[in-house]
């Protein structure tokens, strides 16, 4: 990839402020693209900001917009927003999530709470943006939409699986809609697929403690944890006419964690 791939292309990237979001969002606009990001916490949307500056990147190809993707109302407000800024979308990047049961506490034990805020941001805010977004691909009968899963999902994933069952069932449900979707817009030339990271060096990597993360290694064939921009450049790939032919697509990017 290089040389401006995605010049001309105009995306919505949610989770933009950190980790694999914010990864994605800084290889996009390098590759030429207009990005719409969307974050919970604003302050990580500054200090993106202020990074892309540094990079010597146009400021004006990045809009920023600060909210809960999880609410349907904003999914909505942020792919107008795009469109009403660029003109088009192009690309939807659903990357928004994380787990909200993390910590030593086993389903039987867990709050009810915690099951609707981890569903609502993984599966609602990926089903509120795809949704909102279709509205705008389908009438041009052009799209790229990328989801991202997880290897939890997958149900064979052998790190750590044990305090993640609602995160798993929400990525389970995120890659089976790819699946279905991808199905359903193909008529309309729109693509679809995921992305189902491993252990990579994210936000979660911060808050498990070193012995979580020996052992992880320990299990993970290629004996490391994995860096955002690994993850960033499936997501590339698959937005790009690299990958004209393919749709509905779940690939596994977790050092051979889980293999199929």
């Amino acid at each position: 990839m290089g040389n401006g791939t995605l010049t001309g292309k105009i995306a919505v990237i949610t989770g933009a402020g950190s980790g694999i979001g914010r990864a994605t969002t800084l290889m996009f606009l390098a590759e030429g693209a207009s990005v719409a990001g969307a974050d919970l916490y604003e302050d990580r949307l500054v200090q993106l900001k202020a990074d892309v500056k540094a990079r010597g990147i146009e400021d004006s190809r990045l809009l920023t917009i600060p909210g809960d993707a999880s609410r349907y109302d904003f999914a909505g407000a942020l792919v107008e927003g795009a469109v009403k800024q660029f003109g088009k979308l192009d690309i939807l990047v659903n990357n928004a999530g994380g787990s909200m049961g993390f910590g030593g506490t086993a389903f039987v034990d867990l709050e009810r709470e915690k099951w609707d805020l981890t569903l609502a941001n993984n599966l609602y805010t990926a089903l509120n943006c795809t949704q909102h977004a279709l509205r705008h691909m389908i009438p041009r009968k052009s799209g790229n939409i990328v989801n991202l899963g997880s290897t939890q999902g997958l149900g064979d994933s052998n790190v750590g699986g044990d305090l993640f069952a609602v995160y798993a069932a929400a990525k389970a449900g995120i890659i089976e809609f790819t699946r279905a979707i991808a199905r359903e817009v193909a008529p309309y030339k729109i693509r679809v697929n995921c992305v189902s990271p491993g252990l990579i060096k994210t936000g979660f990597f911060q808050k498990v403690s070193p012995e979580f993360i020996d052992a992880a290694v320990k299990k993970t064939p290629w004996k490391r944890w994995g860096e955002p921009d690994e993850i960033a450049r499936v997501i590339l790939f698959y937005v790009s006419d690299e990958s004209d032919y393919i749709t509905g697509q779940n690939i596994c990017v977790s050092g051979g964690q889980v293999m199929h």
